[in-house]
């Protein structure tokens, strides 16, 4: 069962659109607007459309005798019901039956060819160490400028942007479910000596999570100038996300030892603490915080089994 559901990509599915849902209701109770409700609509059928793209169970699920496009539409389905009973319950019926067609459309779409030139493939300018991103954002790189476009797009509400910089953090934890062999484990421990090596690889994630979010960032500073103290809290936040996701790879980390399954509940876990103080004010950041030392901790003496002395 653990396989089939990682096979499937619907923990992350359902963890993207979780998290969105999360956001959206917070909006929903706060911001009775026709513009939120088409704007969460919108961001949540970009996010389903890039899992579609991102796929890539289609021969696991042909193996086991599963009509693929059927298993999307069911997956899609289970996605977009609770957003469509909660619009359904508010009176807006016409954006909660919108979501019918995109559910039936989306399985159809060709989510096997890449649409990224060869020449953006190898990230050159991306160190070694950050193997991580340089296989994520082949895989997430357009998805990561949608956002910002569906955020620049919905520029006059502050939320928008806070919205796509959380979902890129998630994106981008996502980037460090894999574990790699214990020979790429050794190399780096190598080069940059296992005392350092947690704080140079969350180092280098800050500079990358800065780079990708550097778009949207500007444009925020642009326009909602007043609020930057807010931004810089959440970007904050969104690290903190990161950091947690570093370290518990490679708290678990252990050769030859498929551990994605178990580190995607973690990274579950730490997003609903993330965004729990957007929902119900509960300061659960601080949590986070605490299991990110405890982790931190575990993981130094976990590496030290795989230090080259």
């Amino acid at each position: 069962m653990q396989r089939f559901l990682m096979e499937l990509g619907f923990l992350r599915a359902a963890l993207v659109c979780g998290f969105v849902l999360a956001i959206f209701i917070f909006l929903f109770f706060h911001l009775n607007s026709h513009k939120i409700v088409w704007g969460g609509i919108a961001i949540y059928s970009l996010l389903i459309t890039s899992i579609q793209f991102s796929r890539n169970d289609k021969l696991f699920l042909k193996s086991i005798f599963i009509n693929p496009r059927l298993a999307f539409t069911i997956e899609y389905v289970c996605l977009t019901i609770p957003l469509s009973v909660l619009l359904l319950a508010k009176g807006y019926i016409f954006p909660s039956l919108s979501f019918i067609p995109i559910v039936f459309l989306i399985p159809f779409l060709n989510y096997s060819v890449s649409i990224q030139p060869k020449w953006q493939m190898s990230f050159p300018f991306l160190p070694a160490t950050a193997f991580e991103w340089k296989v994520g954002l082949r895989q997430n790189l357009w998805v990561i400028i949608l956002l910002q476009v569906a955020g620049l797009f919905f520029y006059p509400y502050q939320v928008s942007f806070f919205i796509v910089i959380l979902l890129i953090g998630i994106i981008t934890a996502t980037f460090y479910l894999e574990m790699e062999s214990r020979l790429m484990l050794e190399s780096q421990l190598e080069v940059w000596k296992q005392s350092n090596f947690l704080i140079k690889k969350i180092g280098h994630a800050f500079l990358l999570l800065f780079m990708n979010t550097l778009p949207i960032s500007i444009a925020f500073f642009i326009f909602h100038f007043n609020f930057w103290y807010l931004f810089l809290g959440l970007f904050l936040l969104t690290f903190l996300l990161l950091a947690f996701s570093i370290t518990v790879k490679y708290a678990f980390y252990e050769e030859g030892k498929n551990q994605r399954f178990m580190l995607a509940i973690l990274q579950s876990l730490a997003i609903i603490l993330l965004i729990l103080p957007f929902i119900s004010g509960f300061p659960s950041p601080i949590l986070l915080f605490i299991l990110l030392v405890y982790f931190f901790r575990k993981a130094q003496k976990n590496l030290k089994e795989y230090a080259i002395d």
